[in-house]
């Protein structure tokens, strides 16, 4: 017993000594997978850095030159481990194989002292197949590193002034349609997942700020439009935003924004104008006030409409507007009064028909006056309504 004893502390000894012994002259080799791969991601992020900048300042993206090298077919981490899966495991591998080293030793010392030598030398011997693995491991880390490492450099080269040119647009204030052309060019040349998500981020950022843009100035159109009456002037810059922002005439409406000009431009006719000739607006836009103040609100707005034409015209706009306020809201307290009492009837016929009528009197505000301050609630009243009828 004393002989085997002898052996397995033998072994035990040269075994150890084994896993102390340095591996062959490559610093890589002493160092566990995943800090290899932790340190070369960190030489990888420091020699991107000094090229981050162009002359401009701006930063280039950051990417993962793995990404190409999967795609020209080059064997990286990630497809060797699509062919390998390796087992999962919540604990990063630098921890997790010292940890499981010092378990082994511990077992086998428990088995020496139990006097279960066969169970502890089997143990051990797992230490002998794993000293030249180790080494074949690390010498693929290396080589794997070392294509990375090359395919990063090429990456960058490559794509390196297109990515300048898309940044300096995009900083400029390019159109939509010349930053969208140029991301899209990148993505064709297949750079990788993640420049390819870094092309279509600078995509929305320059749609973003061109939809803001353009629905900003297509505000003020009208807006001037309003206080101005000057039709065409409007009808002419709505056409060079239709010709500078062609993706978002049919979102922001800008068609319809020119049928608007054109049905607001009939209305303000010249027989409109030659009426004041002859006619004194302050008088009019007096009775105009007057049939307000009576709850007249539709022979009011026909009034105001006219002195549109007037020189009262800003005055008049702002007076429709109050109007229109007073009217709608007029009609949703009435429409709101019979959504309370189609609640009372238990005749189902009957509450329907209060709640079509409650729907009719908000229909009216839209109609008579879409452009209010209110028309957003009182759609989503008219929805609510609309859910309340029942077959």
């Amino acid at each position: 017993m004393k002989k085997f004893f002898a052996i397995g502390f033998s072994l035990l000894v040269f075994l150890s000594a084994c896993s102390l012994t340095p591996a062959p002259p490559l610093e890589t080799l002493q160092t566990p997978p995943e800090t290899l791969r932790d340190e070369a991601a960190e030489q990888k992020a420091d020699a991107m850095a000094a090229e981050k900048k162009d002359s401009a300042g701006f930063e280039l993206p950051a990417f993962t030159p793995v990404d190409s090298a999967q795609a020209s077919g080059v064997q990286t981490p990630d497809s060797v481990a699509a062919e390998n899966p390796p087992v999962k495991s919540g604990k990063n591998l630098y921890f997790e194989i010292p940890v499981l080293a010092e378990q082994t030793f511990a077992s086998v010392d428990s088995l020496l002292n139990e006097g279960d030598v066969k169970r502890a030398t089997e143990l051990l011997e797992s230490f002998v197949v794993l000293s030249p693995l180790w080494k074949e491991w690390m010498d693929r880390a290396t080589l794997l590193m070392n294509q990375i490492q090359e395919r990063s450099a090429k990456v960058k080269e490559e794509f390196q002034p297109l990515i300048f040119q898309i940044i300096n647009m995009n900083a400029a204030g390019a159109s939509y349609a010349l930053v969208r052309e140029f991301t899209d060019s990148l993505s064709a040349l297949s750079p990788g997942d993640s420049l390819v998500a870094w092309a279509n981020r600078e995509k929305e950022k320059s749609f973003r700020r061109n939809y803001a843009k353009a629905d900003k100035e297509k505000t003020e159109i009208l807006s001037r439009l309003k206080s101005e009456g000057n039709y065409d002037a409007a009808e002419t810059q709505i056409t060079r935003l239709i010709q500078s922002y062609p993706e978002f005439a049919d979102t922001l409406g800008l068609e319809s924004a020119l049928l608007k000009v054109a049905q607001m431009r009939l209305e303000e006719s010249e027989q409109s104008k030659k009426f004041w000739e002859t006619h004194d607006p302050e008088q009019a836009f007096a009775q105009a006030k007057k049939k307000a103040e009576d709850k007249k609100y539709l022979d009011a707005k026909k009034d105001f409409l006219q002195l549109k034409s007037s020189v009262l015209r800003p005055r008049a706009v702002e007076e429709l507007e109050k109007l229109g306020e007073l009217y709608c809201s007029e009609q949703r307290t009435q429409a709101a009064n019979l959504f309370k009492e189609s609640r009372k009837p238990k005749d189902r016929e009957q509450a329907n028909q209060k709640i079509k009528d409650a729907i009719s009197l908000l229909d009216r505000c839209l109609v008579e006056f879409p452009e209010n301050k209110q028309s957003k609630t009182v759609i989503q009243n008219k929805q609510l309504l609309l859910r309340e009828l029942t077959p």
